[in-house]
């Protein structure tokens, strides 16, 4: 061997096997001098080694350079096979660079793209929708959609600076253009930049846009399960989720905000069962509840669960009802609810300008608060009592156009509903649980107030709020956890309220 080939014998980088797919893969090192290389391969265990050498465009060997990469295609998916690296000498003799071969394999089907969580519709409108799931790996994500019945999909890929997003196994995918009332379907797709495009499946989704038109639908109410799926999955039953339009989840679905950045506490604590029973084709709408503002990883919402223009409330029409869903921020005092004080401000700012004069809102027939922490009822923290400050003047009207009908809330764990105007709470009392707790009354009020069970603190534990909508009124009706009903009511567009079933009410 000549003095001069020596320094060759040594890789200064590599070899590193790059870009697998199911057929193939790339491998590529570096060398301190230039030298022409190559490859030899077999499957693992097995033969004798075949040679591949680096070349260029034309097919031609491809030699003195640094620099050496070979892509290797036409092999078996999921198997192993062993790699070793060489340099052709002066003489043309081939001179390993490793001493023992290094094992890879191509990838199976599924491999790197299987959806670990998800998929999941949410921040639905008539011509909006989004679609959310998480992969094993970091992965570029899209969403094929089509009207159902069409042959073609169109896909919408999660971006970032113009480019598909690459690195995050966090997909959010915004699907813009839809038509109000019309049914489409879906399906996620993968993008690898070491890979071909790939489709999570043959699996297609369906689902209706909301509509304004839409005379008659059911809507769920759930909230402050706190983990317990065994109940949310009772309540989804009863409901008979498959007839709804959409679940609202009213905050405080988990326990202390998310366990990890990756988002494992909202999936393990709710989000899997959503997607189980109803959230991959029947959108769920997600209220920020104080539990979703506490932990260390509670910032995960705005990955997970965040609206289409980054705010944490929004607003939509399905039907004759126009919903508004407000962050009712975190209940405790101090530093942090200072701080968060913001939120209230740039609502209050949001609904002056851009709700309230909006023909959306004014030409419905109903309107309906989705928050988790209310106005008043069974007791006056500080997050209820800046509700207050910000919102009590604007949502209080009583003309046709600006009176708001219902507002839905949790997290006192206490089942009640106070009517517009009253002193009293129906259904239990606001110290059921032997406590005299603080308490707003609804005397100030021009709306119905419910306000749902959870665990822990006496009286149900639990309760399902089931409204159904037609274009007279809006029917409630309340479900403990073995099912019986508890309450049920009606409003009418000009506010009346109906009991529909004996309830005893108790005086503040």
């Amino acid at each position: 061997m000549n003095r001069a080939d020596e320094p060759a014998l040594a890789l200064s980088q590599g070899p590193y096997v790059v870009r697998r797919t199911e057929t193939g893969f790339w491998v590529i090192w570096q060398t301190s001098v230039k030298t022409t290389g190559g490859i030899l391969l077999r499957e693992a265990g097995t033969g004798t080694f075949r040679t591949c050498w680096m070349v260029n465009d034309a097919g031609e060997i491809y030699g003195d350079s640094l620099d050496h990469w070979v892509c290797v295609q036409g092999l078996k998916p999921a198997n192993a096979y062993e790699v070793r690296v060489f340099r052709r000498d002066r003489g043309g003799q081939i001179i390993h660079l490793t001493e023992t071969p290094s094992v890879t394999s191509t990838l199976d089907a599924d491999e790197g793209t299987r959806i670990v969580n998800g998929p999941y519709l949410f921040n639905a409108d008539p011509r909006a929708v989004s679609v959310g799931w998480r992969t094993s790996v970091p992965l570029g994500a899209g969403v094929d959609i089509r009207k159902v019945g069409e042959p073609g999909f169109r896909t919408v890929w999660q971006t970032v600076g113009h480019q598909i997003q690459v690195d995050s196994t966090v997909h959010i995918v915004d699907i813009g253009d839809l038509e109000p009332g019309c049914a489409y379907e879906y399906r996620p797709v993968a993008y690898d930049p070491d890979r071909s495009r790939r489709v999570h499946g043959e699996v297609l989704h369906a689902f209706r846009t909301f509509s304004p038109s839409r005379d008659a639908y059911r809507m769920l109410f759930l909230s402050d399960q706190h983990a317990h799926t065994d109940l949310q999955a009772a309540f989804l039953r009863q409901g008979e989720v498959r007839k709804a339009d959409f679940v609202v989840y009213g905050g405080d679905n988990l326990w202390d905000g998310f366990h990890d950045e990756g988002g494992r506490g909202l999936f393990s604590d709710f989000l899997d069962c959503a997607v189980a029973h109803h959230a991959q084709e029947i959108p769920a709408v997600f209220v920020r509840g104080n539990h979703e503002w506490s932990g260390r990883h509670s910032n995960a919402w705005m990955r997970w669960l965040r609206t289409r223009d980054g705010r944490t409330y929004y607003a939509f029409r399905h039907g004759g009802v126009f919903y508004l869903v407000l962050d009712s921020g975190n209940c405790g005092a101090g530093d942090l609810f200072s701080h968060a004080a913001q939120v209230f401000q740039d609502q209050r700012e949001w609904l002056l300008t851009q709700v309230l004069p909006s023909a959306e809102f004014r030409s419905a027939a109903f309107r309906v608060v989705l928050t988790h922490m209310a106005t008043h009822g069974q007791s006056d923290g500080p997050s209820q009592q800046m509700m207050r400050k910000y919102f009590m003047d604007l949502l209080n009207g009583t003309e046709p156009q600006t009176r708001i009908h219902l507002m839905l809330a949790g997290h006192e764990h206490r089942y009640m509903r106070v009517d517009p105007r009253s002193r009293a709470c129906k259904v239990f009392p606001y110290n059921h649980d032997g406590r005299q707790s603080r308490a707003v009354t609804g005397e100030a009020f021009n709306y119905v107030l419910v306000s749902n069970d959870g665990p822990t603190c006496g009286g149900l534990d639990a309760t399902l709020v089931i409204m159904d909508v037609t274009p007279d009124k809006l029917a409630l009706q309340t479900l403990g956890p073995d099912g019986t009903r508890i309450d049920a009511f009606s409003i009418d567009r000009d506010g009346k309220v109906t009991d529909e079933m004996p309830v005893p009410e108790y005086p503040y």
